[in-house]
């Protein structure tokens, strides 16, 4: 093969490489506080947990939640078909938002910091992690975010022991559009 003939070729693979890179890149925009604001909906799921006592059996809990944008943040407030020791049911109220500088997605008071986000016409997605307690150890955590426009939203915390090479899941919330 001529060097005109190689030039043109390697040419061409680069052109169409950074058009490839940059058509992936105008889908994914910067996740903001304000792309929630569609989020305001009664949802129906589960909480899939695994079980603090012996680290190995999985518990499933049927549960509702409703999602509110105000003010920058998502309240959630998640209601468990399961009562309590008092015979009340269970619910737990959450908020979620992103921080002033975007490093940062809180969850109530816990801050975790981002690693990446996605944010396209269909979805929504950030991936987080910190450091901290897990069933009284030292771990690494994870939490993914995912909220499919209209659909559904899921957020699974998985948990790394310090000291051990894998990440096992931890909880899932699963909902759908009620």
């Amino acid at each position: 093969m001529k060097k005109t003939s190689k030039f043109a070729v390697l040419s061409f693979l680069f052109l169409l490489s950074n058009l490839l890179v940059v058509s992936i890149y105008a889908q994914n925009t910067a996740v903001q506080n304000s792309d929630f604001s569609t989020i305001n909906q009664q949802w129906i799921g589960q909480l899939q947990y695994l079980n603090y006592g012996d680290d190995k059996s999985m518990v499933t809990i049927p549960c509702s939640l409703k999602t509110d944008f105000t003010k920058g943040k998502i309240t959630s407030i998640i209601e468990f078909d399961e009562l309590d020791k008092n015979g009340k049911k269970m619910k737990n109220k959450a908020k979620f938002y992103l921080s002033k500088n975007g490093k940062y997605f809180m969850m109530d008071k816990e801050k975790w910091e981002i690693i990446s986000t996605e944010n396209t016409a269909k979805t929504i997605q950030i991936i987080a992690s910190k450091k901290g307690k897990d069933n009284d150890r030292s771990a690494e955590m994870k939490i993914t975010w995912l909220l499919e426009k209209g659909k559904s939203l899921s957020w699974r915390k998985d948990v790394r022991y310090e000291g051990t090479k894998d990440f096992f899941n931890r909880n899932n919330f699963t909902f759908s559009k009620k």
